[in-house]
């Protein structure tokens, strides 16, 4: 499809975005001879043109950056050839765009349509997560909270965010420079400023992937990983040099014009916490160095600064509203900016040669994966492997990226293209994370029905990684609480791409079971040992089959009430059992789309141990369907006992907000358990806030029960429940407060961290 080709009538916005789009779709790999002709030949016209050569240096600012592009707008409309370019964080980003060659308005068109909150977030999307993970977001409501291991001591990551999906932003839309080495080869040579957190000195990056080299410039401190690149630890350039002066003179500009977005100091009433103290110290500082390099400033320099009003340097979503901003700033310093414009012809040639590369369509003759940062480099190359032969297609690739990631193996995955002795191909860059290789995650849940029953649970896990060359991993878990136990488990994924597994392990849990029956309550002590060897297939991300035998020990005594029971039961018990389960919901706490369905049939075989012979089937199904700010989860649970047995291993439960709200956690054991709800919640947050807590309001109704035996179900004992809640999305998982009822005249008030959607094994 050529540009040329679209109707008279086709939107402005529309023309721009469809160009933009050829350098994310097409089969691109542009060669460095290409970007060579076009970059030299615009920057020297650039500067014989004007008999200047203009250097532009635009400063860090985040969100408020965006004011840069306004005054691209006004220097392409009064014909400024730049010949030079410096930029420090946001700054580097529409920076590196123009040098590419990019004009304002395509700019524009990307900062308007990127989504600011997926590119700031590592969070990966639970469509594309492994089964394994998914099972652990149920179980912690969550990705939960994270500590590396290394070497015995404690490690966090050194920020809050990867950058992973902001990376790969920065690759796509700087693709056409993708096989730039020296950044004096672009149509406008560029630099990007960084600072080396190691020792506080400015680094002038003029080489090298330029995607990497903005994501290094903007990292800033705490919230972005620290970039290592050529043997140095990088993080955000404004630190040691935000506007950059110095370095646009040291590249060959002999005037500049300078555009200052740095962020106001903080007043006094605004001081109101140690971290705005502290922010305002950083600002400060900044300041100094930034008042310092303006000052070398000389009378025929242009100082561009936009009033930006409340608009913060963290105001991503904000950050359109800065475009008309710059563009006045620059309007007030029109009779200075005119003193270096040129007439339109020569201005119409500069344009002419300010060009992106032009981009050839190539299929990958061979994918690379460069593996001296990471164990699971055999991964990568297994999975992207199959793109070999195939079309460049640069949606796919990041598909393919973005599922490898979401197996929360690596810290970063980074691309980008090569040609080697004629052949195209990709080289991809798995990195693992820097504070493994092994992680302590844990996970709390609250819970109280304010009659006097209130308890806590809290789930903590060490897993160990890279046990082997195939992926082996070992996981121990600790409970507390409510629940108390150990369990250990390895598991080993087998198979090329990793799609079979098989795990072993062994545990102890014990709780206090209070069951209701009728109108009387009795609690018991309930201890389980449990040895356990599953092994199953991944056909996919949504879909896994798995099959298993566990075998152990119940013990049952009975500590509160009277009812017609032995003081004690010990129930040894062993199963055989097949499973299937499929899953694409988008979310654990509260998901907007999608569906998990599933079912296990066990068979209890004297044989190994089960007091007498047994068979049981188990179902779940959930589904979740989403509407702007609404969603409806409809749900069914159901067990049944095609053969009956005593094993207390067999039983399942109810109970609990939206599981037959009313009573308690588990409160209902039978041999037979049946439950329909549908659940309603509204986001009520500001989705438009780059950070927000989402929180909900909602309810349920219910209807189920657990039966004694099999004789004993029928439609018109069922009993029907409602409730009502609130609920948010914490870094605990998610929380919910809520009160339910029943028809048995019983209700109970709640607060808990569990999530709406459970396991099969959650019920037992």
């Amino acid at each position: 499809m050529h540009i040329s080709k679209f109707p008279l009538r086709t939107p402005r916005r529309v023309r721009i975005w469809a160009r933009i789009k050829l350098c994310f779709v097409l089969i691109a790999f542009s060669t460095a001879s290409s970007a060579q002709t076009s970059q030299t030949s615009a920057s020297q016209y650039a500067q014989a043109s004007s008999g200047e050569c203009i250097g532009l240096v635009l400063g860090g600012g985040g969100a408020r950056g965006a004011a840069h592009v306004g005054v691209l707008r006004v220097l392409e409309r009064e014909r400024i050839p730049i010949c030079r370019i410096v930029g420090t964080s946001m700054g580097a980003i529409v920076g590196a765009l123009y040098a590419t060659g990019y004009n304002a308005d395509q700019i524009e068109t990307i900062l308007k349509t990127v989504d600011w909150k997926g590119a700031l977030s590592d969070d990966t999307r639970r469509e594309d997560q492994p089964m394994r993970r998914k099972i652990d977001s149920l179980r912690f409501g969550g990705d939960g909270n994270e500590i590396g291991l290394r070497d015995g001591q404690l490690q966090l990551p050194r920020g809050l965010l990867q950058g992973q999906r902001l990376e790969l932003l920065l690759r796509r839309i700087l693709l056409p420079a993708a096989n730039v080495d020296s950044f004096d080869d672009l149509p406008i040579p560029f630099r990007a400023v960084a600072t080396d957190l190691l020792d506080g000195k400015e680094v002038v990056i003029g080489r090298g992937n330029i995607a990497s080299a903005i994501r290094a410039s903007m990292s800033v401190p705490g919230v972005f990983q620290p970039i290592r690149r050529d043997g140095r630890l990088l993080v955000d350039g404004g630190i040691a040099n935000n506007v950059p002066v110095s370095v646009a003179r040291s590249i060959g500009a002999t005037r500049l014009i300078v555009v200052d977005v740095g962020a106001p100091f903080l007043r006094e009433e605004e001081l109101s916490s140690p971290i705005s103290v502290s922010l305002q110290v950083v600002t400060v500082l900044m300041q100094r160095v930034t008042d310092a390099s303006l000052a070398t400033l000389s009378e025929g320099d242009v100082l561009i600064r936009p009033q930006l009003g409340d608009i913060g340097s963290a105001d991503f979503i904000r950050a359109i509203q800065s475009v008309p901003l710059g563009e006045a700033a620059a309007m007030e310093k029109i009779d200075n900016l005119r003193a270096l414009s040129v007439d339109a012809e020569t201005y119409a040639q500069f344009e002419k040669s300010h060009q992106m590369a032009p981009l050839i369509e190539r299929k990958i003759d061979f994918v690379r994966v460069d593996d001296t940062r990471s164990v699971s480099a055999g991964l990568v190359r297994t999975r992207l492997g199959e793109l070999e032969g195939q079309s460049f297609d640069l949606k796919e690739l990041e598909s393919a990226i973005a599922k490898i990631y979401a197996d929360d193996r690596f810290e970063r995955i980074t691309w980008h293209p090569i040609e080697e002795d004629g052949r195209h191909g990709i080289e991809v860059l798995p990195v693992d994370k820097g504070w493994g290789p092994h992680y302590i995650r844990a996970g709390l849940a609250l819970s109280d029905d304010f009659a006097g029953r209130s308890g806590y649970q809290l789930t903590t896990d060490i897993t160990f990684t890279g046990m082997n060359a195939y992926g082996g991993e070992w996981r121990t878990r600790a409970d507390l609480g409510n629940l108390s136990g150990l369990r250990t488990e390895f598991y080993q994924p087998v198979g090329e791409r990793r799609d079979f597994f098989a795990s072993v392990s062994a545990g102890f849990t014990a709780r206090n079971q209070r069951v209701n029956f009728g109108q009387s309550l009795a609690e018991f002590r309930f201890e389980r040992y449990l040895l356990g060897v599953e092994a199953g297939y991944n056909a996919s991300d949504d879909l896994q089959i798995y099959g298993g035998l566990a075998a152990g020990r119940d013990v049952l005594d009975q500590a509160i009430g009277s009812f017609n029971l032995p003081v004690e039961i010990d129930s040894d018990f062993s199963r055989v059992y097949l499973g299937a389960l499929y899953d694409d919901l988008d979310g654990a706490g509260f998901p907007s789309k999608g569906k998990r369905v599933s079912t296990r049939y066990s068979f209890y075989v004297p044989a190994l141990g089960t007091i007498d012979a047994g068979q049981v089937a188990q179902f779940s199904y959930d589904h979740a369907i989403g509407r702007d700010r609404g969603t409806v989860l409809f749900g069914l649970r159901a067990q049944t006992a095609i053969v009956e047995n005593t094993a207390l291993e067999s039983l399942g439960s109810l109970g609990g907000l939206a599981f037959l709200s009313g009573y308690g956690e588990r409160d209902l054991l039978g041999s037979d358990v049946a439950l329909a709800r549908a659940i309603y919640y509204r986001r009520m947050d500001d989705t438009s806030k780059l950070l927000s807590v989402p929180t909900y309001l909602g309810f349920s109704l219910e209807a189920g029960k657990a039966w004694t035996t099999r004789d004993d179900v029928s439609l018109d004992s069922l009993t029907y429940a409602a409730s009502v809640f609130f609920g948010a999305d914490t870094f605990l998982g998610p929380m919910f407060i809520g009160y339910g009822r029943n028809d048995e005249n019983i209700g109970s008030f709640y607060l808990n961290f569990r999530p709406l959607v459970r396991t099969l094994d959650d019920s037992r």
